[in-house]
């Protein structure tokens, strides 16, 4: 059985490493068609694949979702853990689609990857749920043993509608985002900051609105890459992106092209300074 401590190496960045796949494929010595590994919070076998039963594989998207992300590995039973492969049924269902139906009952959306693993002779087909940035994740309509604003958690190797401490934790959690997101606006002064809509191409502030060009939108990345604070508590981004020059503005949009600063008033001091440090003045005769 694979240890807890080797299950928490599951990364959320790069799920399908080499070593991920060790873990959960963790051959029995005694019998090299079964594994060792177990199901957990973090990993659900599934015998079969069937593309018309994707709407009864919804509950555990939502429910991995909710909780630190997981792995739905198709191929494995899940009672003897033998390993049984599937047929390349799988792949001639197209990703859009399972989208598509997660997205017809469920809200926020669920972000997932796919990929096809072999072992032997034997094809596995492993999709990787990621823990949404945005919870709790609630159904909005009826489904295969799914009612209309159910929110599914995963309790060990179990998923089930979540109960009032894993709730109100999730609901703490937002809250405390959002009072990042206010603390760090007063910090910086709401007049000094602005927010950045990936969807629509704008910067907006108080009274202003930079409009980025589509071309520049579509190579900004964000990467997580450090800490706000040293605690490790908050994540920090890093905007990636090519921003030299600025081709293909809409029409009315004023480019600034050089910033100009001098003194409207020009005092006894001002001049005295100017001429000790032999700067050049511009505009002299204002």
């Amino acid at each position: 059985m694979a240890k807890n401590d080797e299950i928490s190496l599951f990364t959320r960045d790069n799920p399908f490493t080499p070593e991920n796949l060790d873990l959960i494929f963790q051959i029995d010595g005694a019998n090299p068609n079964r594994i060792l590994t177990s199901e957990s919070t973090r990993l659900d076998f599934k015998q079969t694949f069937n593309k018309n039963n994707i709407i009864s594989y919804a509950r555990t998207f939502a429910s991995f979702a909710n909780t630190e992300g997981g792995y739905i590995v198709f191929g494995v039973n899940n009672e003897t853990r033998t390993l049984v492969g599937i047929d390349q049924a799988y792949g001639k269902v197209a990703p859009e689609d399972i989208v598509e139906k997660l997205n017809s009952i469920f809200s926020p959306e669920i972000k997932w990857n796919i990929i096809e693993h072999k072992i032997d002779d034997k094809s596995f087909a492993l999709i990787y749920i990621r823990e949404s940035e945005i919870k709790p994740i609630i159904a909005k309509r009826e489904g295969e043993k799914i009612s209309s604003g159910d929110i599914f958690y995963r309790y060990g190797a179990t998923t089930s509608n979540i109960q009032f401490p894993e709730l109100q934790k999730i609901i703490q959690e937002q809250q405390n985002r959002f009072l990042e997101f206010i603390q760090q606006a007063i910090h910086i002064g709401v007049d000094n900051a602005m927010l950045l809509d990936l969807s629509r191409g704008k910067i907006q502030g108080r009274g202003t609105t930079i409009v980025v060009d589509e071309k520049l939108l579509q190579q900004i990345k964000f990467i997580q890459t450090g800490t706000f604070r040293d605690t490790g508590e908050y994540p920090t981004l890093r905007l990636i992106g090519d921003i030299d020059g600025f081709t293909g503005a809409p029409t009315g949009v004023i480019q600034p092209i050089e910033k100009i600063d001098y003194p409207i008033a020009i005092t006894p001091s001002d001049i005295i300074t100017a001429f000790l440090n032999q700067e050049n003045v511009k505009n002299p005769l204002e």
